[in-house]
């Protein structure tokens, strides 16, 4: 990630008004697959006893198969594991995650777990300068 030369997990906690975002750093250094280390699940753990309030858990890597051969290869491994935590927490609203470059729905641990899909084709054409407006 830009301006981080660590190896520790950069996660992050957001509020938009009365509402918490878990961004949870699902990446492994120099590999395609994720895994949310035992660091970043104490992380969150600790952020999820910390609130009543609504939470949405985003990670980068989706945490169930979705039945594409190479997405499912290197979608997050030990998902078990967050679904173990998330299971316990009514405040979670939903799973958030990419990585596939497709949009999907699903569940995970008795949440929905929504897919985004990759942000434009060509990133060159996210913004259009001549009028100003970003169409990705």
């Amino acid at each position: 990630m830009l301006g981080h030369n660590g190896v520790a997990p950069i996660n992050e906690a957001r509020w938009i008004d009365d509402v918490l975002f878990a961004l949870c750093d699902s990446s492994i250094p120099g590999r395609d697959e994720g895994l949310l280390s035992a660091e970043t699940l104490a992380w969150l753990r600790g952020v999820l006893s910390g609130t009543d309030a609504p939470v949405f858990v985003c990670l980068h890597h989706p945490p169930v198969p979705l039945h594409n051969a190479l997405i499912d290869q290197i979608r997050l491994a030990e998902s078990e594991k967050l679904a173990a935590l998330i299971e316990e927490c009514p405040q979670v609203v939903a799973v958030l995650s990419g990585h596939a470059h497709t949009a999907a729905v699903s569940t995970f641990a008795g949440h929905p777990l929504l897919v985004a899909p990759r942000r434009c084709l060509d990133p060159a054409a996210a913004v259009d300068h001549s009028q100003g407006a970003d169409l990705g």
